[in-house]
């Protein structure tokens, strides 16, 4: 198995609030991230399979980057990011970011999406990986 890492970067807005809480208790909870703020994100795509023996390449690599570009950095980049799950808000962390990206990439590449990892700050990053597919979850970005 080969692994190829493709690194991705954008700017974007968040705000981490749970639509549970008052607003007291968001501050207690998410600090100064309560209020709407915003990162340079740097995104690593990490896809998986056998080297094709007709391309020598285990993917190519601008189907890769228009599957980013399309299913993320044209939803997320330049925005405030808003997520929701079946019509609901969802807290905008980093962990719910990842695992949305996750979802969105992996109904373009399938199973050769093998990581994801996404780096928010030079003290912060987060990756995602599953075994087996995504199926029955509503994770999504409100657009």
């Amino acid at each position: 198995m080969v692994y190829l890492t493709k690194v991705f970067t954008f700017s974007a807005a968040h705000e981490m609030r749970s639509p549970s809480f008052t607003p007291e208790r968001n501050e207690e909870v998410f600090g100064k991230c309560s209020r709407l703020h915003g990162h340079n994100y740097r995104l690593e795509v990490t896809v998986q399979g056998e080297v094709d023996e007709s391309t020598g390449m285990v993917m190519d690599l601008p189907l890769l980057e228009t599957a980013v570009r399309e299913e993320v950095l044209a939803r997320l980049g330049g925005r405030e990011i808003v997520l929701a799950r079946g019509g609901a808000p969802r807290v905008v962390t980093a962990e719910n970011i990842m695992t949305t990206i996750w979802d969105r990439l992996r109904t373009r590449l399938g199973a050769s999406l093998h990581r994801v990892r996404l780096v928010e700050t030079d003290k912060n990053s987060f990756e995602y990986s599953e075994q087996g597919p995504s199926e029955g979850r509503e994770r999504g970005w409100k657009s």
